[in-house]
């Protein structure tokens, strides 16, 4: 499943969207594996050539909160949300910005990144921040 400028634009210091997805046609009897791979999109938008972005409240990496829910036939719930279990790590997508281009090399792709048994020895644990709230979210 490739989902490309999900959410869409919001005025992040007072809100944040979210999706939700049905992806129940992509999980096999086993082991599963997620992989995601987050660009900028809205919410980390710099063109100072047009004067855009500048301007911008957010000006900041984006972040993933994921939650999966998954209902067994049995009546069996499993929840697994992202946290310090995650892992991450640079993609070949060294630079990305909606209003100007995407720079990729190919040269740092890793094969099966997103899939069961890859070898993440050498990623980072994912970095835990603190979700911004009240007059927080202008700084």
């Amino acid at each position: 499943m490739i989902i490309c400028l999900d959410p869409g634009y919001t005025r992040y210091d007072r809100r944040v969207l979210y999706v939700t997805h049905d992806i129940t046609d992509l999980l096999k009897r086993g082991d599963n594996a997620v992989g995601v791979i987050l660009g900028n999109g809205w919410f980390n938008v710099l063109n100072r050539r047009r004067g855009i972005g500048t301007r911008l409240p957010v000006r900041a990496a984006p972040k993933l909160l994921c939650q999966l829910e998954i209902d067994f036939v049995d009546g069996r719930r499993l929840v697994i949300t992202s946290g310090a279990d995650w892992k991450t790590a640079d993609s070949p997508i060294v630079y990305n910005t909606i209003l100007q281009r995407e720079v990729y090399d190919a040269r740092r792709e890793q094969a099966g990144w997103n899939l069961v048994g890859f070898d993440d020895s050498t990623w980072t644990p994912a970095l835990l921040v603190e979700p911004r709230t009240g007059p927080s979210l202008r700084k």
